[in-house]
């Protein structure tokens, strides 16, 4: 049986970690992304993406989370390539696969849509302002790895990638012969899956 002071020290120590948030400052650059246009969005009922909220960090989910993303860490030799192309490029394995197999895309418009995206995830991201992996992990005294990408600097939930690569596959399928749509699909999840591998995003 706890003593009252075991007690209050794990309520405290609970309190406190889910108090925790993504120690992020809102530049120059994230105010322009935050004003940027969103016109193609703008019917979506954007209120009903602001009640699904994470689990907490004090529970088990979470910690299950890291430790799964801690289990991915063996694949980072394998994923690296992809890694560092996804990190800055979430069109580009789409144009690739495109160009592989002699298919013409017009991928401005596709850009553009993607773009117009952006300031609906900052926004989201901001709402929630879920501390990154590695935050959580350095707080709890987990010992992880993490691979060192450019584009991790805002709060974790949701998966900037991991939408885009949803949006881009679909958008790009939708274009394709229809013996060509899982593949690109796949595209889409890998890109999303590689932010797991480099323990950026829970699962």
């Amino acid at each position: 049986m706890k003593t009252f002071a075991q007690l209050t020290e794990q309520f405290t120590t609970t309190d406190k970690l889910d108090k925790l948030k993504h120690p992020f400052k809102i530049d120059a650059d994230r105010v322009k992304q935050l004003r940027a246009d969103y016109s193609a969005y703008e019917d979506i009922a954007f209120e009903e993406w602001q009640q699904h909220p994470f689990p907490k960090n004090s529970s088990n989910q979470t910690f299950n989370e890291l430790k799964t993303l801690e289990s991915f860490a063996q694949f980072r030799t394998e994923w690296e390539e992809e890694m560092i192309m996804y990190d800055k490029k979430t069109v580009q394995p789409f144009k690739d696969y495109c160009d592989n197999y002699g298919i013409d895309v017009d991928f401005e418009p596709i850009r553009k849509l993607k773009k117009q995206a952006h300031p609906i995830i900052l926004t989201l991201k901001l709402h929630y302002n879920r501390p990154r992996p590695s935050v959580l992990a350095k707080e709890l005294g987990l010992g992880m790895t993490f691979y060192p990408l450019k584009t991790a600097g805002t709060p974790s939930y949701p998966s900037g990638h991991a939408v885009e690569g949803r949006l881009v596959s679909l958008l790009v399928a939708d274009q394709l012969p229809i013996e060509h749509r899982n593949n690109i699909l796949k595209i889409g999840e890998r890109i999303g899956h590689s932010r797991q591998i480099a323990g950026a995003h829970y699962p």
